[in-house]
């Protein structure tokens, strides 16, 4: 302290103000208020297995992209109105060397003269596709003498063929103020055959639905197969095939008793061999489908479970072709595994 005066007399006297050095205090200083923070939300996670390897989601489709793919193969293979259904083969590595084509074509079906009825019967077969009512007597209708081509079968060039998927579509031509009546359809295991006589009104099997004729009336029926029969390569025949199913359909209290009723549009898809003599086939060989048992028997069942569809439109039956086959996915197993049982092999097909 007396060396703290001294020397600042010292400097007062000689002008200089001392440096003043504060020595540290022991006494700690009040750090400044924090400001709160908010309160974190918990990051819920979940572990992932190593071997895991996520598949690319498609929107809307309700699964992987290689279950939407399966499901079309599998579409393409039961429902001959869908655009993949076109140059499809069957997928069981038989016919060596094969090409495939869509074959389409239309047919009226007429108002028996003098009534309100009309009758045909539908089988898909290369140049013989229709048996037509040609008179209608006391509730009986009798069948043409020959059979009647809806579609120009490619006789030139094709050895022996199979069908791989086929249907009708139904159509009303009669305008809204003239369309009146209903149609039935039945299905049956073979054709009642040429100049045959049928009860009208007693057409009945297992697979029998009843539709009204209105203006706009659409309904698309596909053909279905009879056991594995309906996959093996016949010749181009004198008779129908007896390995598919008949549709017949009955129009009762028409809109005219004279004239065009309804169209009825016939879609073939065959896959043929051809002439070993013909120039194509000597430069061109296409590729041969892979046997894949998954794909077929999914198909078979795809196709069974059509036959008995309700839905009329083209638009409803492919979307329950969609909801058939995506059915059939579920039964076969997890998403990826049944998606490669059923894509296995299907690129080499076309």
């Amino acid at each position: 302290m007396i060396v703290n005066l001294l020397i600042r007399r010292y400097c007062k006297n000689r002008f200089i103000m001392p440096k003043i050095v504060k020595r540290p205090s022991n006494k700690k200083s009040k750090p400044a208020p924090r400001k709160p923070r908010a309160p974190q939300q918990p990051v819920q996670t979940r572990r992932i297995p190593v071997s895991a390897t996520p598949r690319p989601r498609v929107p809307g489709s309700g699964g992987s992209m290689s279950r939407l793919t399966a499901a079309m193969h599998i579409c393409a293979l039961s429902d001959p109105f869908c655009p993949p259904a076109r140059n499809r083969k069957w997928p069981d590595g038989a016919g060596g060397t094969t090409v495939t084509m869509q074959l389409r074509g239309h047919l009226p079906v007429v108002a028996v003269s003098g009534s309100n009825q009309a009758y045909a019967q539908f089988f898909p077969a290369l140049n013989y596709q229709s048996l037509v009512a040609t008179t209608y007597l006391a509730g009986v209708y009798t069948l043409n003498s020959a059979y009647t081509a809806l579609v120009i079968s490619p006789n030139t060039y094709v050895g022996t063929y199979r069908v791989v998927t086929a249907g009708i579509i139904v159509r009303n031509t009669l305008p809204a103020l003239t369309a009146s009546g209903y149609m039935t359809v039945t299905r049956f295991s073979s054709t009642a055959g040429p100049s045959t006589s049928v009860t009208a009104g007693n057409e009945y099997s297992a697979i029998t639905t009843t539709h009204s004729v209105v203006a706009g009336m659409e309904v698309a029926l596909p053909f279905k197969p009879l056991g594995s029969a309906a996959r093996a390569f016949t010749s181009l025949g004198g008779s129908p095939l007896t390995s598919w199913d008949t549709i017949a359909i009955e129009l009762t209290g028409t809109g005219t008793s004279s004239g065009t009723v309804a169209d009825v549009e016939m879609i073939l898809n065959v896959e043929c061999t051809l002439y070993p003599s013909y120039e194509i086939f000597q430069t061109w060989v296409p590729n041969t489908a892979p046997s894949n048992a998954v794909l077929a028997n999914a198909a078979d069942r795809v196709s069974t479970a059509l036959t008995k569809s309700v839905t009329s439109s083209l638009e409803n039956f492919g979307k329950e072709a969609e909801k058939v086959s995506n059915a059939v996915l579920n039964d076969l197993g997890p998403v990826g595994k049944a998606a490669d049982l059923v894509l296995k092999g299907v690129e080499s097909m076309f």
